[in-house]
C-alpha cells in the first residue's frame, strides 16, 4: 500500500527545528504504534506549500473557539486536514494534540464519524482520545 503523504505546515510560533523534531517524532510514533494495528502507512513531511493531493497537518497559534485544541475536517478540495491550536494547549506538549489529530484524521478521513446526542449537541466519534 502506498503511503498517504501528509504535509506538516507551521503557521504557529514554532521554531523550524522544533517543527522538524516534532514531525520526526510523530512519524516514529505512528510507524511503531499505529501502523501495525491499522495498516495505513503515512509519510509526514514539513513544507510551506502542500501538493494538491496531500493531506495536511497544520499548526496555528489560536483557534476561533476558546479551549479548542485541535480539529479535523476537509479542505475546499476535499482533502483531509487536521488543525492544531498551539496556544490553547496551556503548556501541554504539542505532540499530545498533534498525535490525536493525526490518528483521527487517518481513521476518519472524511471527518464524518459523529452522532447527535440530542438536537442541540453533536458529539464526535472520538476514537483517538486514548492517545492523549
Amino acid at each position: 500500500m502506498k503511503p498517504v503523504r501528509i504535509a506538516c505546515i507551521n503557521y504557529a510560533k514554532i521554531d523550524e527545528g522544533e517543527m522538524r523534531q516534532l514531525t520526526a517524532a510523530l512519524q516514529k510514533c505512528y510507524d511503531k504504534h499505529f501502523l501495525p494495528v491499522w495498516g495505513c502507512p503515512v509519510d509526514l513531511y514539513v513544507t510551506r506549500k502542500p501538493e494538491r493531493t496531500d493531506w495536511q497537518l497544520v499548526y496555528f497559534d489560536n483557534a476561533l473557539h476558546k479551549n479548542m485544541l485541535g480539529r479535523h475536517e476537509l479542505t475546499h478540495r476535499g482533502q483531509p486536514i487536521s488543525k492544531i491550536f498551539v496556544e490553547a494547549l496551556n503548556g501541554e506538549p504539542i505532540s499530545v494534540a498533534a498525535s490525536h489529530e493525526l490518528f483521527e484524521m487517518v481513521l476518519d478521513p472524511m471527518a464524518n464519524l459523529w452522532a447527535d446526542k440530542n438536537r442541540s449537541t453533536q458529539y464526535a466519534y472520538e476514537v483517538c482520545d486514548a492517545v492523549e
